[in-house]
């Protein structure tokens, strides 16, 4: 395997934890955003309208991931080409 294959594919996974990285920073932001310009009745039906989709997919979420780690090898295997 040359090494330049090797670095694109390092860089391909390092931009993959980048961005969700920067989404799970993005969240955070604009529920502290969200937070000082909603009244707290409607920041707490927010909060538990959250919740309950959180609830609701939690079981799936293990099979959800197991796909996306599917697709990035899928998706790696055809950038390679």
């Amino acid at each position: 395997m040359p090494r330049s294959s090797t670095w694109d594919l390092l860089l391909k996974i390092l931009g993959v934890i980048a961005v969700l990285g920067l989404a799970g920073i993005v969240l955070k932001l604009l529920q502290g955003a969200l937070q000082s310009l909603l009244p707290a009745s409607a920041m707490t039906m927010l909060t538990d309208g959250w919740n309950q989709v959180y609830t609701a997919i939690s079981p799936a979420l293990p099979s959800i991931g197991a796909l996306l780690v599917l697709a990035l090898i899928v998706w790696v295997i055809l950038g390679r080409r």
